[in-house]
């Protein structure tokens, strides 16, 4: 179980050198919520991505008590059984960390070096606090107060992962001593509609989007971390089909939001049919286990096409098909990048996207 840990780590590893981290013991992390909002399907997906995020982030975040009201579980759409909230984040945390230690408790201990505390509950056992809540399109996470927002907005299952992974970040910051001039103790109503600090929560998602014909290149940690989302997103119909032709290996597993280390080996399309595919029954979601510039043939004119591959060579290939709206989604260098690329726009303005 060492040498398995080790091996999904290895890229981990290879980020806190590049960034300076400081590593050291295991941390002690506590996840915990109050009533209020471990009942809303915000907070509750708040808590599961904690639950799916920090356990991959190295080794040093694998030991993770649970004080959440015992509470039904309610944002699932195809579990056929009702389950309590514990229950639910216990089994996620096991699931992505075999090797972790992990306990739901009534009571906090007292020697905790990082609490993560989704809504106002403080039990002061611990170093330091972080603070997440989420409203609308709004992220708000603070080392030094609960950011409860003035309103209640609509469910947004894109900022309840975002909210999860800049509290994950504040953690690692702070866990690893990073001297960055950019991390600030607080983040007040960060938008992800235009990535700038606001205060409007933005539109309602509606209940049902027809996303008419989407073709996606790449099935890796882009991609994996937007099927998660859109699983508790609005319902959605239409045709989806997606190109991978790698297959995972144990050092995917500390990115790839929708894998475990038992996955190791399985094919990445399979992964994303299997943890996916069965969330919105009226969306025809198919993949193909292979290369998109091999594998599919003329792309209609009225697509989507969704790039969640790194390859700029695929990226350029893709745009030459001429579909309706090319949207690019990648990672490099640790900077996330994203572009819109609409064929109406290009041959409008008359110049080369």
């Amino acid at each position: 179980m060492i040498y398995t840990a080790s091996l999904v780590y290895d890229r981990s590893r290879a980020f806190a050198a590049a960034v300076g981290a400081t590593g050291g013991p295991p941390v002690r992390i506590l996840i915990a919520a109050n009533r209020d909002w471990a009942t809303t399907t915000t907070g509750q997906l708040i808590l599961l991505a904690l639950c799916n995020i920090l356990p991959r982030i190295s080794e040093r975040y694998s030991r993770i008590d649970l004080c959440v009201p015992e509470v039904p579980y309610i944002i699932s759409r195809n579990s056929k059984r009702s389950a309590s909230l514990p229950e639910v984040l216990h089994s996620r945390l096991t699931t992505v960390c075999p090797w972790g230690r992990f306990s739901v408790v009534r009571v906090p201990a007292i020697d905790y070096d990082f609490s993560l505390s989704v809504g106002s509950a403080k039990w002061n056992v611990s170093n330091q606090t972080v603070y997440l809540t989420a409203n609308g399109w709004r992220c708000f996470v603070s080392r030094d107060q609960c950011l409860e927002p003035s309103s209640t907005a609509a469910f947004n299952p894109f900022t309840c992962l975002a909210t999860a992974a800049l509290g994950a970040t504040a953690v690692y910051v702070a866990a690893e001593n990073l001297s960055l001039d950019r991390v600030s103790r607080e983040i007040r109503g960060w938008s992800l509609l235009d990535f700038s600090l606001s205060d409007w929560d933005g539109p309602p998602l509606p209940p049902n989007v027809d996303v008419g014909t989407i073709i996606q290149a790449g099935l890796g940690g882009s991609g994996n971390a937007l099927l998660w989302a859109l699983r508790y997103g609005p319902v959605l119909r239409g045709r989806w089909l997606a190109f991978e032709h790698e297959y995972l290996d144990l050092t995917n597993a500390n990115r790839y939001l929708l894998m475990a280390p038992a996955d190791d080996g399985l094919p990445k399309a399979l992964l994303a049919k299997r943890e996916f595919g069965g969330w919105h029954p009226n969306l025809a979601f198919n993949v193909v286990q292979g290369r998109i510039e091999e594998c599919c043939g003329l792309t209609p004119s009225d697509s989507i096409v969704l790039a969640t591959v790194d390859d700029e060579t695929i990226r350029v290939h893709l745009q030459q098909r001429r579909p309706a709206l090319v949207l690019n989604v990648g990672t490099g260098h640790q900077i996330l990048s994203l572009t819109r690329h609409a064929l109406a726009s290009i041959q409008r303005e008359d110049a080369p996207c």
